[in-house]
């Protein structure tokens, strides 16, 4: 990763740029920060990824062209990469006005192993407003096993515009979903 956050608390990322590498920012048990105005895009693996990271702001970023394993018309799959990953217990983060798009995923989002093993814990209580997270060739925005807000994001021409796998209680209001194979697929 160009940065990587371990432990952090309180504190701002700002104005930076990070282009084809592998990772842009990661973040691990670092809550409360202000992540505004990067440029992190053109990486094969995460624009911005969390790891147990809570509390954030994450808003007009660029998180454009993330993905790895993908050619046009032959290979689409994008192997896990995504333009903004919130995994394993990433609580109560706000993600506004970000351009996520030709990611792998453009929001993928995880409740984590531990959460499977134990039924507890997850990636819960996440607002995603405003944002764009369009041409992904897997899915747009993919939140499994959580329970979080979508309101407004534009989610076009992806193979699924949100695959919210056993998600619950989850809020998905005025989205734009358009020239996807699915729109909305939540199962269980």
């Amino acid at each position: 990763a160009a940065f990587y956050l371990d432990g952090v608390n309180g504190g701002e990322v700002r104005g930076n740029t990070v282009e084809q590498g592998m990772n842009g920012l990661l973040l691990t048990r670092s809550d409360s920060l202000r992540i505004l105005g990067n440029t992190l895009s053109f990486n094969s693996g995460l624009g911005i990824g969390l790891y147990r990271s809570s509390d954030n702001l994450i808003a007009n970023n660029r998180l454009d062209f993330n993905v790895r394993g993908y050619s046009h018309r032959f290979y689409r799959r994008g192997q896990d990469s995504a333009a903004l990953l919130l995994y394993e217990q990433s609580n109560r983060n706000m993600v506004a006005w970000n351009t996520a798009t030709h990611s792998g995923d453009g929001l993928f989002l995880w409740a984590g192993q531990s959460t499977m093993d134990s039924g507890r814990g997850g990636a819960n209580d996440n607002v995603f407003y405003a944002n764009d997270f369009s041409w992904a060739p897997t899915n747009a925005m993919e939140a499994t096993f959580s329970r979080n807000t979508f309101l407004a994001n534009r989610a076009v021409g992806s193979d699924y515009g949100l695959w919210g796998g056993y998600s619950f209680e989850s809020k998905v209001i005025a989205n734009c979903f358009g020239r996807n194979r699915v729109g909305v697929a939540i199962e269980h």
